[in-house]
């Protein structure tokens, strides 16, 4: 009678058993869903200088967009819709939360990267200023403080929501897919940051090239920490600040 032949685990010796399949990465199908997803949401952004009635997109592109609470609570449903589409993706993708940056921090380094990129997105938003004075026209998307308390929560949400959706999304997602898939990390990285400036159209054409290097600044930390948390807080802060500028005198 013949004999069975040992499996691979059984013949090897000791301490020499088989390595572990690695866990199955993205693929083609997930690279094309990521494709589709930032194709998108481009388009959309862009649809105003498509749509705009006489092809006038300053007809639509007004200044104060978000001065009525109606859109900051769309804008902030909008988000999150964005977000848990995002999130499906990563599932699907099979990326991991070291992958997309959802890993915490100890305190002196996040508050550390934080603080680094709060100076630089301050910082270029001063040389800008300096630079371009009234020939920086940015469609400012608020135009007045918000009123009360209920205002300043209802703006504090967005501005969260803000954080937590793009970091995820342009950061976490974005880059953290193409460093999965093998793609050089400062190549994906000025990508998706120019990606992020062309997404902020709304905010003017002059806005694209200042919001890129903004999106390199909130990556910058991701790069070197591995984490979103700097990232997130410092887009929150920056945003639920913004209003205290419109106090400033002019």
């Amino acid at each position: 009678m013949d004999r069975e032949a040992p499996s691979p685990e059984a013949a090897a010796p000791p301490g020499l058993e088989p390595a572990a399949a690695p866990p199955r990465g993205p693929g083609f199908l997930s690279l094309t869903a990521w494709i589709l997803f930032f194709g998108a949401n481009l388009a959309l952004a862009y649809l105003p200088f498509v749509a705009a009635p006489g092809g006038d997109p300053a007809l639509i592109l007004q200044p104060g967009l978000l001065d009525d609470p109606g859109m900051v609570v769309a804008t902030i449903a909008a988000a999150w819709l964005t977000f848990l589409v995002a999130a499906v993706l990563v599932w699907r993708a099979r990326l991991t939360r070291a992958d997309i940056g959802w890993v915490g921090l100890p305190a002196r380094t996040l508050l550390k990267w934080t603080a680094i990129t709060v100076a630089g997105i301050l910082g270029t938003w001063v040389a800008a200023s300096l630079l371009f004075g009234e020939h920086l026209k940015i469609i400012a998307p608020l135009t007045e403080p918000p009123r009360g308390v209920a205002g300043w929560a209802l703006w504090w949400g967005l501005a969260w929501t803000s954080g937590i959706s793009e970091e995820s999304i342009m950061r976490g997602y974005g880059i953290g897919l193409l460093l999965r898939l093998g793609a050089n990390r400062w190549a994906a990285v000025v990508g998706m940051s120019a990606l992020f400036g062309a997404q902020h159209i709304y905010e003017g054409v002059h806005a694209v090239p200042l919001l890129a290097i903004w999106g390199f600044l909130f990556a910058l930390p991701f790069l070197r920490t591995g984490s979103l948390l700097p990232g997130i807080l410092a887009h929150a802060i920056i945003n639920g600040l913004a209003p205290l500028v419109l106090s400033l005198p002019k």
